[in-house]
């Protein structure tokens, strides 16, 4: 519950936050073009603090979500309509309306124009600075093996499984670079271009071998995907109180080696499994002491029919250093165009 308000109020925050940019936009472009501003306001309402600031009044509002930006003579048009007039006559120097059509087009397109700067500014704040992941080794699945999961459909070309990698590989090396984690085979995969022939050294049963294969572009993403996932442990880590789950004796630390009659290696396998199973759910679980088990329970499934899952798996996290500006410019410039 708390986390829900808390996530709610954050959400007005961030809202309230883009508004009043939106609006700076409006009044910086009014300003750059010579056109007066008589007010701007932080929020709706009445007023509960006022600044002048040359001839525009800055206002903070009893209601902080929104804002407004009013520019001189905005409403002189609507006025001289209202008097039966056909036509705006005679307005003010510095008023919206004295300003040539082409200026009145940038003032509107002021707002939206900062929005997407902001949302530049963050992307790219985002991928310069360090931040926390998943400490995931160099495992990997093929998504290929997860059809309910990843959402395919059969025909895809999936590349790795076309060049012959299987779900519990490791990728050790990509076009001679080393990749120790999932995070750095992302890495590596991400810089490579549509129609690039890519060279992967992995390891099978202590065996290492080589294959190449060109990804698949995927336009709504910007990036040449190969059809690899993070392999993730089946050992739970958390189990929601309340979940039936716990109330069937799930415990944190329990190795889930069995689902339905299915060899459960990873998270995925379960996952899998899940998606397609009606319940109830018999899982073969191993604890931390090596003792063997049945939980059975029937799942939690939301409005829209979807398996809830009342625990999580196992992961590890690292941090993880930011990447260069040039670099994360680029990135930036590809998230916000696709978001």
């Amino acid at each position: 519950m708390m986390a829900t308000l808390l996530s709610f109020v954050i959400g007005l925050i961030a809202l309230a936050f883009m508004i009043t940019v939106h609006e700076a936009g409006h009044f910086f472009m009014a300003r750059l073009l010579k056109i007066e501003v008589e007010v701007f306001a932080i929020g709706f309402g009445k007023a509960i603090k006022r600044w002048q600031g040359g001839k525009t009044e800055i206002r903070l509002n009893i209601f902080p979500l929104g804002g407004y930006c009013r520019l001189k003579g905005s409403e002189d048009l609507k006025e001289a309509l209202d008097r039966g007039d056909s036509y705006l006559k005679d307005p003010e120097e510095g008023s919206l309306f004295k300003a040539h059509p082409l200026k009145r087009i940038a003032i509107y397109l002021g707002g939206p124009l900062f929005n997407i700067i902001l949302a530049l500014l963050l992307f790219i704040l985002f991928f310069t600075l360090p931040s926390l992941g998943y400490d995931d080794s160099n495992q990997i699945v093929i998504t290929s093996d997860y059809p309910t999961l990843f959402a395919l459909s059969g025909d895809e070309r999936v590349a790795s499984k076309e060049a012959g990698m299987a779900s519990g590989d490791r990728i050790i090396k990509i076009d001679g670079v080393e990749t120790p984690t999932f995070y750095a085979i992302q890495n590596e995969l991400n810089r490579k271009k549509e129609g690039s022939v890519v060279e992967f050294t992995l390891e099978r049963n202590r065996q290492e071998f080589t294959l190449a294969t060109r990804g698949e572009w995927e336009p709504s993403v910007g990036k040449v995907l190969f059809g690899i996932s993070v392999y993730l442990s089946n050992v739970v880590s958390e189990v929601d109180p309340l979940s039936p789950e716990a109330l069937a004796s799930l415990e944190v630390g329990d190795k889930i080696v069995e689902a339905g009659g299915v060899a459960v290696n990873n998270a995925l396998d379960f996952l899998e499994y899940l998606a397609q199973q009606a319940s109830p759910v018999v899982l073969k679980v191993v604890a931390p002491d090596g003792e063997e088990r049945l939980v059975t329970y029937q799942p939690l499934v939301d409005e829209t029919g979807s398996v809830q899952v009342g625990f999580t798996f196992r992961r590890d996290t690292v941090r993880y250093p930011g990447r260069p500006l040039f670099e994360s410019i680029k990135m930036g410039a590809i998230e916000g165009a696709y978001t």
